[in-house]
C-alpha cells in the first residue's frame, strides 16, 4: 500500500477551478440570456404598443392618426388593415357629409314648409319655409318635441302627433 501525502488545495485545486467556470459560465450565461430574451420581447412588443396607442387615438376620434409599423410580420400587415380601414373611414365620412349638406341645401331650397321628426316625435328638420310659416325660428326648435312646439287642432281641441 502506497500512502500519498497531497495539500488539501492542491488535491482538490482543479475541481475547485472546474466548479468555479463552472458557476461563472452559468452566470454569465443567465445574464446573457436574459438580455437576448429582453431586446427580442422589446422587439416583439414595441410593434404591438404603437398599434395599440394608434388604435387608442382612433377611439377617440383621431381619424388623421398615423399608423405606421415596419416590424415585417403579422403586426405590419394588421397595422395596414387599420391603415386602410382609417382612410375608408376617412372617405366615407366625407362622402356622408358631402350628401348631409346636398340634403340640407335641398331641404332649406323648398317653397314648402317641412319639418322632419325622429321616432320619438322630436324634431330633427325645420327649413326656413317652415320658420315662415310658423315664426319659429330652425335653432329654438331642433331637437324638441313637436307637440311642444306645433299644436294641431280637430274640432277645437289639440290633437297629439
Amino acid at each position: 500500500m502506497v500512502v500519498f501525502e497531497q495539500p488539501v488545495q492542491e488535491a482538490f485545486g482543479f475541481l475547485t477551478f472546474i466548479r468555479n467556470l463552472f458557476f461563472a459560465t452559468l452566470f454569465g450565461s443567465s445574464v446573457f440570456l436574459f438580455l437576448i430574451s429582453f431586446a427580442l420581447s422589446e422587439n416583439l412588443t414595441s410593434p404591438i404598443r404603437k398599434l395599440q396607442k394608434s388604435a387608442q387615438l382612433l377611439e377617440k376620434g383621431q381619424l388623421n392618426t398615423n399608423i405606421d409599423i415596419k416590424s415585417g410580420d403579422e403586426i405590419e400587415t394588421l397595422s395596414h388593415s387599420f391603415s386602410t380601414m382609417v382612410n375608408q373611414l376617412l372617405q366615407r365620412e366625407v362622402s356622408l357629409q358631402r350628401e348631409k349638406q346636398e340634403t340640407e341645401t335641398l331641404l332649406q331650397s323648398l317653397t314648402d314648409g317641412v319639418v322632419a321628426l325622429d321616432q320619438s316625435a322630436q324634431i330633427i328638420a325645420f327649413n326656413k319655409a317652415a320658420e315662415r310659416v310658423t315664426g319659429f325660428a330652425a335653432a329654438d326648435v331642433l331637437g324638441k318635441p313637436v307637440d311642444e312646439i306645433l299644436h294641431f287642432y280637430h274640432s277645437q281641441q289639440i290633437v297629439p302627433f
